[in-house]
């Protein structure tokens, strides 16, 4: 005599959704790269929070570094001309100066050909497109005001966050762009020294 067993049910939709206690679920690939690259992008930005910024600074540094070259070949060109300043700023290339000297490096501007003479490759330098910066010497002399301008930068050159500025007593300074705009406004209508002094010769 057959024993009447109890019919099988079938599973319930709970037990097809319920993974086997043997059986591990695996992670997409791509889910172990975009957590890897977020704690890549978090780390960076935890220890090298100025990377970013190391570029511009640099660049600004660079500037100074070469207005201030130009300061000193000024003051050379005044110790072979009884004092006074070159005409033009293409003429301190007899200073042995180079003509990278003459850009700044965040502008599209490139060093000018050197001629077969210093007078050649002045010529070269103001020709367009190698000189990054804007002369105001001529007429000055050695004995000129310390805070008299006798070169600086365009606003545009760091993206008008400022601009770099030679003084005549040789030093030079980056001046933010609100003073910096106030400069410019005194050169350009003739004020040279400006009748607002700056603050950078304060310090």
């Amino acid at each position: 005599m057959e024993e009447n067993l109890p019919e099988k049910l079938p599973p319930t939709p709970l037990d097809y959704a319920r993974p086997s206690s043997n059986v591990r679920r695996r992670t997409h690939p791509l889910v172990w790269t975009f957590f890897l690259l977020s704690v890549l992008v978090l780390i960076w930005s935890v220890f090298f929070p100025h990377y970013g910024h190391s570029r511009p600074q640099a660049n600004r540094v660079k500037c100074g570094s070469n207005l201030h070259q130009i300061g000193q070949a000024i003051e050379l060109y005044a110790n072979e001309h009884q004092g006074h300043f070159p005409d033009m700023i293409g003429e301190l290339m007899d200073q042995d100066l180079t003509p990278a000297v003459f850009i700044c490096p965040n502008t599209n501007h490139t060093p000018a050909a050197l001629g077969p003479t210093t007078q050649a490759t002045a010529a070269n330098i103001h020709a367009g497109g190698h000189l990054s910066y804007l002369y105001l010497g001529k007429g000055f002399t050695r004995s000129v005001a310390p805070n008299v301008i006798l070169a600086y930068e365009p606003l545009s050159n760091h993206n008008g966050k400022g601009m770099n500025v030679l003084f005549g007593d040789g030093h030079v300074e980056f001046i933010r762009t609100a003073e910096a705009t106030a400069l410019i406004a005194e050169l350009t209508t003739g004020h040279n020294p400006p009748r607002q002094p700056s603050t950078a010769l304060t310090h």
